[in-house]
């Protein structure tokens, strides 16, 4: 199953806040996560017309995988969490500890 994960960019002073997908692939050394990038695809027909709201980066997660998502929630805040895709579609937030076990169990066998 997959699942579509919505992020609005949002712009402060000319500069794009930072947001991103990523696919927990495996563990480093340092006991951080290997991770890939998520390409997104831009959707601008909400953008107000300075173009600093309302730009959206929409990104294609699958099941049976593990994503860490870093997002802006407005101009001051953000959010990064742990999450995978159900198999009726949703989108659910994780603890590391079950990121973690899943990896043992599917990745690093």
């Amino acid at each position: 199953m997959k699942a579509t994960l919505s992020i609005e960019n949002i712009e402060i002073y000319g500069k794009v806040r930072k947001r991103w997908v990523a696919e927990i692939t495996g563990i480093t050394k340092n006991n951080k996560y290997d991770r890939e990038f998520i390409v997104c695809k831009r959707d601008y027909t909400k953008a107000n017309q300075r173009g600093n709201r309302g730009i959206y980066s929409w990104y294609i997660l699958e099941s049976e995988k593990m994503y860490e998502v870093y997002r802006p929630l407005n101009w001051s805040k953000h959010e990064r969490f742990l999450c995978k895709v159900s198999e009726d579609g949703a989108i659910i937030k994780i603890t590391e500890e079950n990121v973690k076990k899943w990896l043992k169990e599917n990745i690093l066998e």
